[in-house]
């Protein structure tokens, strides 16, 4: 039960485990204007170790079985195979045009409670973006990317659910010299709002219950590059 009778989760844990994952890529440069490559990331086996130190509470919850070592000292969560495939389009030496294809095959990497059986199909992303040497000192670009789930209703939960997307994302290098080179990123998500409706038996009667599951996101970001 709850000792404090607030019905408050207080909760820390640490997961934690080592993972081989094998690649395979190819890389062609065709000509001064065409490049093409291809990846294969096989699936990688997770068994994360839970350290976990939570109240009474948290221990009663069955939604945190999976951080709760006194239930589960260790639960899978496997990275699933990816395949890649890019093109880069150079039309001059100044301009760079990038297409993009990810897919992730979620159905098949192994999760706590089998929560991929949940998962109707894998993950999809197109990606698009541009580079463009505006002078010696300057380079400007931009990108795009969508991302698609494919998580049935049952998925989606407070504590895992994700959200299809579209990015938009601008970047700036200002070249100090010839060594050193400022880089300068944005980068905005658009979610999609899920909306996930269920109904319950209690005492005899249907209640209809509806959950709206939604994100935000902004980044922006710096570097600095320099090359000995």
């Amino acid at each position: 039960g709850d000792p404090t009778g607030t019905g408050e989760i207080d909760m820390t844990t640490d997961q934690s485990c080592i993972g081989w994952t094998p690649v395979i890529g190819i890389n062609w440069r065709i000509n001064d204007h065409w490049n093409i490559a291809a990846k294969y990331e096989f699936r990688t086996k997770m068994s994360l170790k839970n350290t976990s130190t939570m109240n009474d509470f948290a221990r009663s919850q069955p939604t945190l079985d999976k951080f709760n070592d006194k239930k589960n000292e260790k639960v899978r969560d496997d990275i699933p195979t990816t395949i890649t495939f890019g093109a880069q389009y150079s039309p001059i030496s100044t301009v760079r045009i990038n297409g993009g294809f990810h897919f992730y095959d979620d159905c098949n990497a192994k999760k706590f409670n089998n929560e991929e059986e949940l998962i109707d199909r894998g993950t999809v992303e197109f990606l698009l973006g541009a580079e463009w040497d505006a002078t010696k000192w300057l380079t400007v670009s931009g990108g795009w990317q969508n991302t698609s789930y494919g998580l049935s209703d049952e998925y989606m939960q407070d504590m895992s659910f994700n959200c299809s997307s579209n990015m938009l994302a601008l970047g700036v290098r200002l070249k100090a010299s010839e060594k050193i080179s400022v880089d300068l990123g944005y980068m905005h998500n658009f979610y999609k709002d899920r909306t996930v409706e269920t109904t319950k038996n209690i005492a005899g009667m249907e209640l209809a219950k509806k959950d709206v599951y939604e994100r935000t996101n902004a980044v922006f970001a710096i570097g600095v590059n320099m090359d000995f």
